[in-house]
């Protein structure tokens, strides 16, 4: 059948099918328009509009004075969730809290049983990392969701991992605008979900994990009591 798609069309299919099969790395540099162009058998030009379609989906992007290059998270657009849009964010913040409440444990329960040593390593790398900056007295915002999408990595879901990664690409920029921080405030909750699935401890690993998330929730809440109460206490000092 012939296809009568205009040709940048086309070329946009195959370039997503070789990122797909694994020509082309993500994160990695592909040819540039000249070399495509010949290795396609298409005109410069018909390649040069089919990368900006993929430019514009956030699935190639220009590295100045480098070249072309896959992203990253290929197809993943900034705050792909539409967090920043939301009218109360510190609500949000609570809701999305929750909702991993019920996501979260499940995939530590999956690590559990699913992870090999190397991936057990780089969680173990990424909780060595979390402890450095606990004890600078820093904010870890970006290594505890490093942290929670090496888990995501290790349940050996690919649906998960990117459900993950783009709760985070949505998340960390609603922290950055409200100030606040996101995970335990000691390194214990952390050692506990590593060790477990270490373990491969399905049951630990899922404990461990909701008394992780617990905490965190359990921290803004006081904060925000705390601020309550110095309300109260200084509207009363007006009567």
């Amino acid at each position: 059948m012939i296809d009568s798609r205009k040709m940048s069309d086309q070329i946009v299919d195959l370039i997503i099918g070789k990122i797909t099969d694994g020509t082309f790395k993500k994160g990695g540099k592909i040819p540039n328009e000249f070399e495509l162009a010949l290795e396609l058998g298409v005109g410069r030009g018909s390649v040069r509009e089919a990368e900006k379609i993929l430019m514009s989906r956030n699935i190639l992007v220009i590295r100045r004075g480098y070249g072309t290059f896959v992203a990253d998270h290929p197809g993943q657009v900034e705050d792909p969730l539409g967090f920043k849009f939301s009218s109360d964010k510190k609500k949000l913040l609570d809701d999305v809290n929750e909702l991993c409440q019920f996501l979260l444990p499940e995939i530590a329960a999956l690590a559990a049983e699913r992870a090999n040593n190397m991936e057990k390593k780089d969680l173990e790398d990424s909780v060595d990392k979390i402890k450095v900056a606990i004890q600078e007295r820093r904010d870890h915002n970006n290594e505890d969701l490093k942290f929670l999408q090496q888990i995501a990595v290790c349940a050996h879901n690919e649906a998960m991992t990117d459900i993950v990664q783009v709760f985070g690409a949505s998340f960390l920029p609603i922290l950055e605008e409200t100030g606040k921080h996101y995970g335990a405030e000691d390194s214990d909750s952390y050692e506990r979900i590593l060790g477990a699935i270490i373990d491969e401890n399905t049951h630990a690993a899922y404990s461990a994990m909701r008394e992780y998330l617990s905490e965190a929730f359990h921290e803004r809440s006081k904060k925000k009591k705390s601020t309550a109460g110095r309300k109260r206490k200084a509207g009363d000092e007006k009567g």
